[in-house]
């Protein structure tokens, strides 16, 4: 845009020249300045618009500002809220992580403490299952010793009962020869004692008389139900004559041969002796008188001590031999 005040300045000076292009320049400048201020106005105008549009958006972004301000405080709010909820919760999950790896600790302290009794449990049943082994073994051993001692008890017991049946059957056997041998020992009595009674007699007549009784005691000696009456008769015969035999004591003798022959009877008696003196001495009181009679008792009670001995040692070795 040009300045009107030069252009007039100019015009005036070469207005002289040219006065005909004077008012097509002013219409001109009319016309530019018209434009100009339909310009300026414009801009005024467009100027204000943009004033009230500024206007508006400022108010706008006041409330806008506002409202984010409120917004924000909210949010701040909350945020903090929300923060001190956080650190809440991140107190109370460190206080639980502290008393987690306490428990964790003291778990692994008792899993530590637990592996070690393990193990010194695992040293206690290997000890036990050896001490159960050694045990085993032990019983073992022991039952076969006991077995052992059960068949040595049950051979001894077999061996003991054998002893003792056999004992039984020797006992037996010499309660039968006891038996015999009483009745040797009676018969070899009477003959002693008759024998006695046949030497102490003086004539045929009594000599007859003692042969015929003799005679009678023979016939009935080999049986036993008459040996009471064999008995008697012996006894009669000694005590009949005790008293002859002491009357012709004194006036009579014996010959060498009468010796002899006594003495073969007295030996041939001694070897079938072996009865209690006791009994036959209860049951022939009147032997006391008869030399053979004293004789075969002497005999007979040194026999019987040697038997009772003797029996009554083998009698007391199954026993002690069984236990």
């Amino acid at each position: 845009m040009g300045n009107p005040g030069s252009a007039c300045d100019s015009d005036g000076d070469g207005g002289s020249e040219d006065n005909s292009m004077r008012p097509d320049i002013i219409d001109g400048f009319e016309r530019k300045s018209v434009a100009l201020l339909d310009y300026v106005n414009n801009l005024e105008a467009q100027l204000e618009q943009l004033k009230a549009s500024f206007e508006h958006k400022e108010s706008r972004m006041k409330v806008d500002k506002k409202a984010l301000e409120d917004e924000f405080a909210q949010r701040e709010a909350k945020l903090k809220a929300e923060k001190r909820s956080l650190e809440d919760k991140l107190q109370h999950s460190l206080e639980q992580v502290s008393r987690t790896q306490k428990a964790i600790v003291h778990e692994e302290r008792k899993r530590l403490a637990a592996d070690e009794i393990i193990r010194s449990l695992k040293v206690d049943v290997r000890a036990a299952q050896d001490l159960i082994h050694n045990e085993r073994q032990r019983s073992k051993e022991l039952e076969e010793k006991i077995s052992e001692l059960k068949e040595q008890l049950r051979n001894r017991e077999q061996a003991f009962n054998r002893r003792r049946l056999k004992d039984e059957r020797e006992r037996t056997r010499l309660e039968e020869d006891m038996a015999v041998l009483r009745k040797k020992v009676t018969l070899g009595w009477i003959l002693g004692c008759l024998t006695e009674v046949y030497l102490r007699l003086d004539n045929d007549s009594e000599a007859q008389k003692g042969a015929k009784g003799m005679t009678s005691l023979f016939k009935h000696a080999g049986k036993p139900a008459k040996l009471e009456s064999i008995e008697r008769e012996v006894r009669r015969l000694v005590n009949s004559q005790d008293l002859n035999h002491s009357m012709s004591k004194k006036h009579h003798i014996p010959s060498p041969r009468q010796a002899r022959q006594e003495h073969d009877l007295i030996s041939a008696s001694e070897a079938d002796l072996d009865l209690d003196s006791g009994a036959l001495r209860d049951t022939f009181p009147s032997s006391e008188s008869c030399k053979p009679c004293r004789f075969i008792r002497s005999v007979i009670e040194t026999e019987h001590d040697h038997h009772h001995h003797h029996h009554g040692t083998r009698s007391a070795s199954p026993t002690s031999s069984g236990v």
